[in-house]
């Protein structure tokens, strides 16, 4: 490989970002008998979803499962499956949910959620949905809507008492902002909302359904993942799209030159090696892939590039995560795959433990937990010492798990991601709209994926959009060769 800026000949497809979308995309060209490279900037592939190794201890980042989002999306959960191998699980998965004091099963079931709330809270809930349903059909009749903001929407649909109660101080928590800021596409995306008859089911923002229903009679009823995570499915892509991808980790994107609406060069560089430089040449066509945060992939165009753009591309922010894993001398610290904590006062959102979908995947009598918290780059937590998110992570854990005792605590880690979601705030809609309509119109330059579309999408929808767009661009590679 040529070092600096020495032009070298152009591989047929540069891929950028090694998650789900990446890799998926790498597969598509691959089984189209096109060559690529898959450019990754971390250690490993897998993305968000990789499962990382400290001290000899596998530390899941969340539990990720595998589920079909929409029917037309069954076909591309069971090709999935297949990538898996034998490795594949079918698990039924087990939520809880933190809520005034107590742990109650998730989704909501009313025989726990009339005692939490008692007579008082539940009388106010009641003649505040009904309240907002009467409003809500006065507003249709004089042919007006609600303001379209995350507030209005769920305040109108659930009534304003619950919606204090359960949405608003927890939609703060994790996305980092008021609910009146955030639009009401959020809403729309992550809330499911109650049907006429069914006004209080289903209440929990980050809802996924229970299980999957397959239309194929094999398709056992569950959601998917492997022995040891999504490994199994990064590395049954990676088998596939060899030997027509080269994969390279450590690797990222430092600048695409654009010039009369075409990439004409892409610079990237490679952990401690100088930058490598491929320009476009008179018998190949620069092609470009990318699953990198949409604004960051702005922040690197260089050229014919209009200020406005650049301008709403700045508007279009991440929420990010940290991780802190707990290891516990306990068999398992719940009996859940999830449990949420929908008080602000704790530091955590969310707890998951990968004990309870493989027993025993730490050994005897040892799980390791792990504590999701939202935060921003430059935020107190986000800058807080890695011992101190610790100390206070276990702290918590203490003050919400009867009987954890100090001495049940073993090692710990700390993990962050800085574009975990993206934030849905007021206005969003038109900015990312911007960017997307330039950065589409760019030959040579594809975004895909949730972090590249800047889109709220599942692993099987960014799967099935990069396999699909990797597809069409092949074909679109073939026929200007005839």
């Amino acid at each position: 490989m040529l070092k600096g800026t020495t032009p070298t000949p152009w591989p047929q497809v540069l891929v950028f970002g090694g998650g789900i979308s990446g890799m998926a995309f790498a597969l598509g060209l691959a089984r189209s008998g096109v060559t690529a490279r898959l450019l990754e900037k971390r250690s490993q592939m897998g993305g968000m979803s990789a499962v990382w190794q400290e001290d000899g201890v596998r530390l899941h980042p969340g539990v990720h499962l595998l589920h079909a989002s929409t029917d037309e999306l069954r076909p591309t959960l069971l090709e999935m499956k297949h990538l898996m191998g034998d490795d594949c699980l079918v698990v039924t998965t087990t939520s809880a949910l933190h809520f005034l004091d107590r742990y109650l099963a998730f989704p909501l079931r009313t025989r726990e959620l009339l005692p939490a709330l008692g007579p008082r809270k539940l009388a106010q809930v009641v003649l505040s949905a009904a309240a907002a349903r009467l409003e809500s059909q006065r507003l249709h009749l004089a042919g007006r809507q609600t303001e379209d903001s995350f507030d209005a929407v769920v305040a109108s649909a659930f009534g304003r008492s619950f919606y204090s109660l359960f949405f608003k101080d927890y939609t703060a928590k994790v996305l980092g902002m008021d609910p009146k800021q955030i639009s009401g596409e959020w809403a729309r995306r992550r809330v499911p909302m109650p049907s006429r008859n069914d006004l209080l089911q289903r209440l929990f923002p980050f809802y996924r359904p229970r299980k999957v229903e397959h239309p194929h009679p094999t398709f056992p009823v569950g959601q998917l993942t492997g022995k040891e995570g999504l490994d199994s499915l990064f590395a049954g892509i990676a088998s596939q799209m060899s030997p027509m991808v080269t994969p390279q980790t450590e690797t990222c994107l430092e600048s695409i030159e654009v010039r009369s609406g075409a990439v004409r060069s892409v610079t990237l560089r490679k952990a401690g090696h100088n930058p490598e430089t491929l320009h476009a040449n008179n018998s190949s066509m620069p092609i470009v892939a990318s699953s990198i945060p949409l604004p960051e992939l702005v922040t690197r165009l260089s050229g014919d590039i209009p200020d406005h753009v650049r301008s709403n591309a700045a508007l279009l922010k991440y929420r990010s995560l940290i991780y802190v894993f707990v290891e516990i001398h306990r068999p398992w610290l719940h009996k859940t795959q999830w449990t949420y904590f929908q008080s602000p006062h704790l530091l955590f959102n969310r707890l998951s433990e990968f004990s309870n979908i493989v027993p025993m995947a730490y050994g005897p009598n040892r799980t390791v937990v792990c504590a999701e918290i939202s935060a921003q780059p430059g935020d107190e937590w986000w800058a807080a010492p890695e011992r101190e998110l610790v100390r206070i992570t276990k702290q918590h854990l203490q003050s919400v798990v009867p009987g954890l005792k100090p001495e049940a605590f073993g090692r710990s880690w700390v993990r962050s991601e800085e574009h975990a979601y993206p934030v849905y705030d007021m206005g969003f809609q038109l900015a990312r709209s911007v960017v997307l309509a330039f950065v589409d119109s760019i030959n040579g330059l594809v975004t895909l994926g949730r972090q590249g579309r800047f889109d709220y999408l599942n692993m099987d929808e960014c799967y099935r959009m990069s396999f699909d767009s990797a597809s069409k661009l092949a074909k679109n590679i073939a026929q200007s060769r005839s």
